[in-house]
């Protein structure tokens, strides 16, 4: 009898260890190997970058491509334009959170491709933004505006490194 009792027992034991790993242990055996930097985790064999980082192993920040010198073309809503215009971003020393900045203003990391340029005042001027990497193409558009009643001025920053 004591037998008979054991039997469905090990039975049920058996087919709950094999069902256990349904789902999962496909996944994890997908991340053998698979290293992810800067604090990115492994999810079928692919990393999930934290905020800041891209790359298949997580290694490179969003930043990055936007740091150096561009030179272009400043186009503004008043007709003036200047065809030898530059923008140079660097990092922010100490800063993880994907600051960039220019001497002029500071930009935060909105997307891997895109910042933006929260507003900031200098002297009668507030200056607020955005800008776009495509390819190897940077679009920044500014907008400053006067508190001593000067018309409001708009412009286009188109450039590359």
């Amino acid at each position: 009898m004591k037998n008979i009792i054991k039997f469905p027992l090990l039975f049920l034991l058996a087919i709950t260890l094999l069902n256990a790993c349904s789902g999962d242990c496909d996944q994890d055996t997908k991340c053998i190997g698979v290293v992810c930097l800067n604090g990115g985790t492994c999810s079928g064999g692919n990393c999930a970058c934290t905020t800041g980082y891209e790359g298949t192993s997580c290694e490179t920040e969003m930043r990055a491509k936007f740091l150096g010198e561009w030179d272009g073309t400043l186009e503004c809503n008043d007709g003036t334009s200047d065809n030898e215009y530059y923008y140079e971003f660097s990092t922010i020393s100490g800063d993880i959170s994907g600051m960039i900045t220019d001497e002029d203003f500071t930009c935060f990391m909105s997307s891997s491709n895109q910042f933006y340029i929260p507003a900031q005042i200098d002297g009668t001027e507030t200056l607020s933004g955005s800008g776009e990497l495509i390819g190897n193409t940077l679009t920044m558009n500014l907008k400053i505006e006067y508190s001593d009643g000067t018309p409001t001025l708009e412009c286009t920053f188109i450039g590359t490194k």
